[in-house]
């Protein structure tokens, strides 16, 4: 059991390193896209709001997704399973961020969560597991709808911003406007994501763990996937960054403003309500709804296509993925 338990916290840790890779460095694109910031330094700034959300908020996430999607003991009796699914999917993220690629980390822990809990209850019994199917639909109609809302609100923000920014007549300001709305917007993106991102990672392992929610161990763990995000971030982001920076349609300091907010605005929203969602999902929305914004023909429809087709794969392999692992435990 300890063996299992060690492994799951290895696995949580490459999650958050791979998170570090995938979601909070396509988070950065934006503001490294639009030139306001240096990679590496936008890299500190965002780790120390990451790291406020995850203490603040994040408790609202890990109860949610370590026990409410898949009720009864069944992740804790036996967490070996679970631990490779974990572990294979931090090397899932890890691998898409290399290619720069973002890959949702939410997608492929609650997708291997599902299938393993489905496949578990089912050769276990129901003593061992609870499918909690309103919460499930719950969080598979917040996938769908993050994205939307992203897209709506950051066209929105940008359509605004590009009016109240022409007013502005003196270059200066006007430049020091830019400078300071990317910050501000790319802090509340990192704060929000600690909330829900890292919330979401410390789910996991809190899945296969005994014991009540303590702020010690939320604490702990929220410290340490922080330093994991870094590194992940520094050894692997700045391809992905690349890909949601300028690979989906140019950044402006208006659209990357309009963009980290209307992203970071859905994210937060819905992790008031304990609904793990992604914020790579909700960053690439918000960039192509700017886009749209300022010049529709710039959005470059092939690359959000292949985009749209792996946030699709990528949740059923997972699930297979937990399916197969735990019929293989079992049988």
């Amino acid at each position: 059991m300890e063996g299992s338990l060690l492994l799951s916290l290895t696995a949580t840790l490459l999650l958050a390193a791979g998170m570090g890779a995938s979601d909070t460095a396509d988070a950065m694109g934006t503001a490294v896209g639009a030139r306001i910031l240096p990679y590496r330094r936008a890299v500190l700034l965002f780790a120390l709001f990451l790291l406020l959300g995850a203490v603040a908020e994040g408790g609202k996430l890990v109860e949610p997704v370590g026990r409410e999607m898949v009720s009864g003991p069944l992740f804790q009796e036996h967490p070996l399973p679970l631990s490779l699914v974990l572990l294979f999917s931090g090397l899932v993220v890890l691998l898409s961020a290399w290619y720069g690629m973002p890959l949702s980390t939410h997608q492929v822990i609650v997708g291997g969560m599902l299938g393993g809990g489905l496949a578990g209850g089912f050769l276990a019994g129901a003593a061992e597991v609870g499918m909690r199917t309103g919460k499930v639909l719950q969080v598979l109609l917040a996938w769908c709808f993050t994205p939307l809302l992203s897209l709506l609100l950051s066209f929105l923000l940008c359509s605004l911003f590009r009016r109240l920014f022409l007013a502005v007549k003196n270059p200066s300001r006007l430049n020091l406007l830019f400078s300071l709305g990317v910050l501000a917007s790319g802090c509340y993106m990192a704060y929000v994501m600690g909330a829900n991102g890292l919330g979401t990672v410390i789910g996991g392992f809190f899945a296969s763990r005994g014991g009540e929610l303590t702020p010690p161990f939320l604490r702990t763990m929220a410290l340490a996937g922080a330093v994991l995000v870094v590194a992940g971030a520094f050894a692997l982001g700045e391809g992905v960054v690349r890909t949601v920076g300028s690979g989906l349609a140019p950044l402006s300091p208006t659209s990357a403003i309009a963009s980290q907010l209307g992203a970071s605005l859905s994210v937060h929203l819905l992790t008031q309500y304990g609904l793990p969602v992604s914020m790579s999902h909700a960053i690439v929305s918000g960039v192509v709804g700017a886009g749209l914004a300022m010049d529709a023909s710039t959005v470059r429809g092939e690359r959000v296509r292949r985009l749209v087709l792996i946030w699709v794969l990528c949740p059923l392999l997972s699930f297979l993925l937990g399916a197969l692992l735990y019929a293989l435990y079992f049988l």
